[in-house]
């Protein structure tokens, strides 16, 4: 789907925000006992330089051509990043083309990148529903992670290490949201470069304690200590993902 290896797209600092619209208009609409909603790990692309989000219904085409489930989708993105309604600055439209603004429900947001988990990642929908202030970023499922268990072997060189990258990149990109979400519009460069020492606390990361074993979840650790990333394993953690400015 046009993604490049080993490249991950700024994660949409949106991403809570509309999940969480999305799970009240599903039940709000009858369809949550049909349709899960959850978010899916990251997966596929295409690559993008521009923050970025995937919206879906369901799984196969009866889904797809459900007329309440994409009503309900429609009435999630007009109530979150397509409405006019928003103080800050909302959405115009000029010749058909929707612009928008800068998301006053998307500002001062902890960032929680997580690590584990498979082609669905529950915890991670427990973790956003449990506070307005946290939207998801990357999410890389254990399979992404595989070689972990055999690293570190002899022969094995530190540019093979796969999946110390997959998380370095996923670190990256995540970075980039947490900065876009935690600045204000009027930071000069002096405030910018303090937004970027800080930046670090409105990153977290959460890592699933039951897909790693021992070794395998201490060298994740022992990698993120070495970024200087905040982790937890406990999702029920409120005061971790507690935002600090």
């Amino acid at each position: 789907m046009g993604g490049h290896a080993g490249k991950c797209p700024p994660p949409s600092a949106s991403m809570g925000w509309v999940f969480r619209e999305l799970k009240k208009q599903a039940r709000e609409s009858g369809i949550s006992e049909e349709f899960q909603v959850t978010f899916e790990a990251t997966h596929h692309g295409p690559y993008l330089r521009t923050p970025a989000m995937f919206l879906e219904i369901g799984s196969k085409q009866d889904d797809w051509v459900r007329q309440d489930a994409g009503d309900c989708w429609a009435r999630t993105l007009q109530n979150t990043i397509l409405s006019s309604n928003n103080s800050s600055s909302g959405s115009s439209k000029n010749g058909g083309v929707v612009t928008l603004g800068k998301e006053n429900n998307t500002q001062h947001q902890v960032v929680v990148l997580s690590l584990g988990g498979g082609h669905y990642v529950p915890f991670i929908n427990d973790i956003v529903l449990n506070s307005d202030s946290i939207t998801p970023g990357h999410m890389l499922p254990s399979y992404l992670l595989d070689d972990i268990i055999v690293d570190n072997q002899e022969g094995k060189s530190e540019g093979e290490r796969e999946w110390e990258r997959a998380i370095k990149t996923a670190v990256d990109a995540t970075y980039s949201t947490a900065m876009s979400t935690n600045k204000n519009n009027d930071d000069d460069a002096g405030n910018m470069r303090e937004s970027e020492r800080n930046a670090k606390s409105w990153l977290k990361v959460y890592i699933d304690k039951k897909s790693f074993k021992a070794p395998a979840r201490q060298k994740i650790i022992d990698l993120l200590q070495q970024i200087g990333l905040e982790y937890t394993t406990k999702k029920r953690d409120t005061v971790f993902f507690d935002y600090r400015p």
